[in-house]
């Protein structure tokens, strides 16, 4: 591509269906072409969607194991990429229903408290989430802020917070959860907390 680097950014112009594997060159011959910002922002952008594709990939196969050992191996692989790209600061969908899953998997293998834990991960999450939700970068990530609010303009329909805490209450009280956790104080707590926090966030 050396001396060519418009060619290549006109034919990735032209391809929508573009594969991540061409990205990096894309980049080469933005930077080739003195573009550098928009080589930074088309490789953050890929990035990020790399990292969400790489959590949720390694979740759902540990969500997936049947082998309690290799199970918490995976377990451990989600964890180490949640606190590597500090993902607590990104969207919190991205981190609740993998907490909700990991404390359903845990309670399949017999292991209240470790479910217990995961529960108390979603509630916090919940409670200390701004509102209404967006999309963000962090600074990692520091250059996706405007393509990111353009994903969420381009949604169909705003979530309502109204419609979403009943959402996150309900999934809280998901009776593969309760059935084994009602009697567990700690699991009323959270209860309680939740509905006390799903209250500042419902219209009358």
């Amino acid at each position: 591509m050396h001396g060519e680097p418009q060619k290549v950014i006109a034919e990735s112009e032209e391809d929508n269906q573009l594969l991540y594997m061409t990205q990096p060159i894309l980049a080469q011959a933005l930077m080739m072409s003195g573009e550098v910002d928009e080589a930074k922002l088309l490789l953050q952008k890929m990035a990020y969607q790399f990292m969400l594709n790489l959590y949720g990939n390694f979740e759902k196969l540990a969500v997936y194991e049947e082998d309690y050992q290799r199970f918490t191996y995976l377990k451990g692989i989600t964890d180490s990429i949640i606190e590597l790209f500090e993902l607590r600061d990104f969207h919190p969908g991205v981190l609740l229903n993998g907490y909700a899953d990991m404390a359903l998997k845990f309670l399949e293998f017999k292991q209240a408290d470790l479910a217990l834990v995961e529960l108390e991960n979603y509630v916090s999450m919940i409670e200390q989430a701004d509102y209404p939700i967006r999309l963000s970068g962090n600074h990692l990530f520091d250059l996706i802020d405007d393509w990111l609010q353009g994903l969420d303009e381009g949604k169909e329909m705003p979530v309502n917070e109204g419609v979403l805490a009943n959402q996150l209450v309900a999934l809280l009280k998901d009776p593969r959860l309760a059935s084994d956790l009602a009697e567990e104080t700690v699991y009323q707590q959270l209860i309680t907390r939740l509905e006390r926090w799903r209250a500042t966030h419902v219209n009358d």
